[in-house]
């Protein structure tokens, strides 16, 4: 599969690299195209789709892209880690202008319940509470992180858990969200509770 950096999340990252490294990445034009290979049916299902496109595998190509020019594993996740948490302050600022910060939290929690839905999709979980105000769920298989221990790039599964754990907790006044337990941190299971604002 051919992933262009361009048109995931990580589409301002070589900006962002040049600013921060005074890298410049306008010669090495395969940085922009990287080629993961085939990957695994299991992780095209539709619910996972733009998940998968958008956010997890342009991270893993990133991470190679890296790596393979000498940065080191520690510099790669900083470096993807703080991309990764500028661009969701940017969105949650722009949430924030337009009052739409409940709207937002719902949008997350919906998004978790449709990636949920089906089991097929590579989720092990099991629903404590599922309501308009509350949802209680426990996860023991996520995709995110089996993806990524599949093209050994495992290191980028904290990244992804806490980069979660800061989007649900920025929204200030739209509700609650808390996960004390998370598989990608090496645990067993994650454990995650929305309380939505009345």
């Amino acid at each position: 599969m051919i992933i262009e950096i361009e048109k995931s999340f990580f589409k301002k990252f070589y900006a962002f690299l040049a600013k921060e490294c005074a890298v410049s990445v306008q010669e090495d034009a395969d940085m922009y195209i990287y080629d993961l290979g085939e990957v695994p049916s299991r992780y095209r299902q539709r619910s996972l789709k733009k998940l998968m496109t958008e956010r997890v595998l342009p991270a893993i190509a990133l991470y190679k892209a890296l790596i393979a020019r000498s940065f080191s594993e520690q510099e790669t996740l900083d470096l993807l880690e703080r991309y990764a948490k500028r661009e969701e302050q940017r969105m949650l600022r722009r949430y924030a202008s337009k009052g739409k910060l409940s709207r937002a939290l719902g949008m997350y929690k919906g998004t978790i319940y449709r990636l949920f839905a089906k089991r097929k999709d590579g989720w092990e979980k099991i629903w404590a509470v599922n309501g308009a105000k509350q949802s209680r769920c426990t996860v023991t298989l996520c995709p995110i992180v089996s993806v990524l221990r599949e093209y050994d790039c495992g290191s980028l599964a904290p990244l992804f858990c806490r980069q979660e754990t800061e989007r649900y907790k920025s929204l200030h006044g739209a509700g609650y969200f808390s996960c004390a337990h998370s598989i990608g941190r090496g645990d067993v299971f994650c454990d995650f509770v929305f309380e939505m604002q009345k």
